[in-house]
């Protein structure tokens, strides 16, 4: 992987201009797109979770993935995530996906659990399973490979413009002249410096790791940041102490505790339970990747 400053020098001296750079760093974000297919097998959807040694887990939660990330393919601009151990994620069940505001902050274990590597892990006995689980919602088990994608907001995709230019209104125009004008961005680069990136902008499979959210209701970082605002709300209401997820001397304007999230990971709920329209978000703090560590991941559903 390469850093932004590495990927536009890169470019620059290809022929790139300027212009077209700024577009494309400014709407284009690096991702990956898992799923079954012909691409290397990078890890697996659903079945049971492989834990670490004494690690203590009920079977409350769906079990959706393990990746590992040093077995992803090298992208063309660093994506923040770590380089090697092993990324699981979990969910609740799709029932109960709309009761996510947790008043403690993330359940744990966490709906992101990082293993580093070397750390010894068993394959999870169900045997030893709480009240709560059911067989249910156990995933089918099945291979997960991945491919280097560039991810975009839909906003900025022309295809998803349904209006001829001249009727749209003045707001909808400069977002349309701008996606235009990341389109042509795009091709040039392509033209030019597609042996630096192809620019990949297909969509991806089950679950997409990294990129941009795309929200089906409100910003999920948004909804992210008034989440964890309620939480803290609630806990000095009490007199509790603070929450381990709670910024001590975090960011102070809205717009700061929104930029604090990153999207980690991104699956659509038909995808994972064969049913329901929604999306599902896993939201880590960007303070949190390079550590790493993602016990603070906010598991987010919109439909």
């Amino acid at each position: 992987m390469t850093t932004r400053e590495e990927f536009t020098a890169a470019a620059r001296e290809c022929g790139v201009s300027d212009a077209s750079l700024a577009l494309i760093l400014k709407h284009l974000r690096p991702a990956y797109g898992l799923g079954a297919g012909d691409s290397p097998e990078v890890g697996h959807l659903g079945g049971y979770p492989e834990l670490p040694v004494g690690m203590t887990y009920d079977g409350r939660r769906v079990f959706v993935a393990s990746i590992d990330l040093a077995a992803l393919p090298e992208h063309d601009l660093d994506t923040g995530l770590p380089r090697e151990g092993r990324l699981l994620l979990f969910t609740d069940t799709w029932d109960s996906l709309t009761q996510l505001d947790w008043p403690d902050g993330p359940p744990s274990p966490p709906f992101a659990l990082y293993i580093p590597p070397g750390t010894e892990t068993v394959a999870w006995d169900p045997s030893a399973a709480g009240e709560f689980f059911d067989e249910e919602y156990v995933l089918e088990r099945r291979p997960l490979g991945a491919e280097t994608i560039w991810d975009m907001d839909y906003d900025m995709d022309v295809a998803d413009f349904h209006r001829a230019p001249a009727d749209m209104d003045p707001e909808e125009r400069e977002r349309y002249d701008e996606a235009v004008a990341l389109q042509e961005a795009a091709e040039e680069f392509r033209s030019l410096a597609g042996h630096v990136s192809c620019l990949n902008l297909g969509g991806w499979g089950e679950l997409k790791l990294g990129g941009v959210a795309h929200p089906q209701q409100e910003e999920v970082e948004t909804e992210v940041a008034n989440r964890v605002g309620r939480r803290k709300k609630r806990r000095a209401e009490y007199g509790k102490a603070p929450h381990p997820d709670e910024y001590e001397a975090g960011p102070d304007t809205g717009e700061e505790q929104e930029a604090a999230w990153k999207p980690l990971a991104e699956a659509g709920q038909a995808d994972l339970f064969d049913e329901g329209d929604g999306s599902l978000y896993w939201m880590v703090p960007r303070a949190d990747l390079a550590v790493p560590w993602f016990d603070r991941t906010e598991l987010v559903y919109q439909c």
